[in-house]
């Protein structure tokens, strides 16, 4: 087997963006998530072949805000390979040895750069993938845990079914918000980016002290949601305002994968963590459920909840869990 390094102004780079194509054909949906790299924090990605034959890729990052156990953390990303232990052995212990030379002594892992981009492993095959979930083979987990990483957060998609109208409870705070001048909208098809912008902004001081969150460009976050503005209906998206900034919104998207009813994934949420906008949260969800309940929609995925999180408590309620995901670390030595 044959390593290969590729450094970021490498002009073949984004060879590692093609190896779920070449290693699973038929996976039209990993191959879509998988199309370009992340370049933010990038230090330089493996590939591994055998002669003609491509086994694996994967990418090291080395971002200055990722820490573990309060000490510095590199991260390895876009890994893919063949379901062969010596082969993903290759490519893990090529990344260890680069983070051993920095003097860094734990990795982590999947996080391609950053928890804005993809990241986890899923454990299981059924139910089918969802619709901006990563398909990838479930493998990927036994190889990792063989070549020394464990699991350090555990994360949860639910499925919410049936989807139910607003209570009173939010009704209630609903009125009370909008008294203080707060406004409830859907996004404006017509700025698009610029309530992307407004919606940057607020996830910057929203997800601030989320486990792995740093700082993205908003040159990367725009984007990324350019590629879903076609696809997504207005109505699916809220934004609440106060005093000229975006304090809270909900961004759902059809699940196009779903062929069995009306389903929504609820894909990202945030409130200004101000205390007076407690409770804005539930408003806006629930008054977004309530338009999805009058468009037909039957059921929704809230996808990729982290383990004793205050989203797991809401989410798992009136719900069942649809999927598990693992996310790996291991300590070099």
């Amino acid at each position: 087997m044959q390593l290969t390094k590729l450094l970021p102004d490498s002009p073949v780079l984004d060879d590692i963006a093609k190896v779920p194509a070449a290693l699973f054909p038929d996976n039209i949906p990993l191959q879509m998530e998988s199309q370009y790299v992340n370049r933010l924090h990038l230090l330089h990605c493996y590939l591994l072949r055998d002669g003609d034959q491509l086994l694996g890729g994967i990418a090291l990052y080395d971002n200055p805000g990722h820490y573990l156990h309060g000490e510095r953390a590199c991260c390895a990303g876009y890994f893919h390979c063949v379901n062969d232990v010596a082969a993903a052995s290759q490519l893990i212990e090529a990344v260890k040895r680069d983070v051993a030379a920095l003097g860094i002594r734990h990795l982590i892992g999947p996080l391609n750069g950053t928890t804005w981009e993809n990241y986890r492993f899923r454990t299981t095959d059924e139910p089918p993938a969802f619709f901006l979930e990563s398909p990838h083979p479930v493998y990927y987990n036994d190889l990792f845990t063989a070549c020394g990483f464990q699991p350090i957060k555990t994360y949860y998609t639910y499925l919410v079914r049936p989807l139910r109208p607003m209570d009173e409870r939010a009704k209630r705070r609903e009125e009370q918000l909008l008294a203080t001048g707060i406004q409830i909208r859907h996004i404006n098809p017509e700025d698009y980016a610029g309530d992307m912008r407004r919606i940057y902004d607020l996830c910057l001081v929203a997800f601030k002290d989320n486990f792995l969150y740093t700082p993205y460009l908003w040159e990367a976050f725009i984007e990324k949601y350019s590629l879903l503005e076609g696809l997504n209906d207005p109505r699916m998206t809220v934004i609440a305002e106060h005093e000229g900034q975006a304090v809270g919104f909900v961004f759902m998207i059809e699940d196009y994968l779903c062929e069995d009813e009306k389903r929504v994934v609820f894909k990202t949420y945030a409130v200004h963590p101000g205390v007076k906008y407690a409770g804005l949260g539930a408003v806006i969800s629930q008054r977004l459920t309530q338009d999805l309940l009058d468009m037909g929609y039957t059921s929704a995925i809230h996808a990729f909840v982290i383990e004793g999180s205050a989203s797991e408590n809401s989410s798992s309620k009136d719900s069942e869990v649809y999927r598990e995901y693992k996310l790996y670390a291991m300590e070099i030595k």
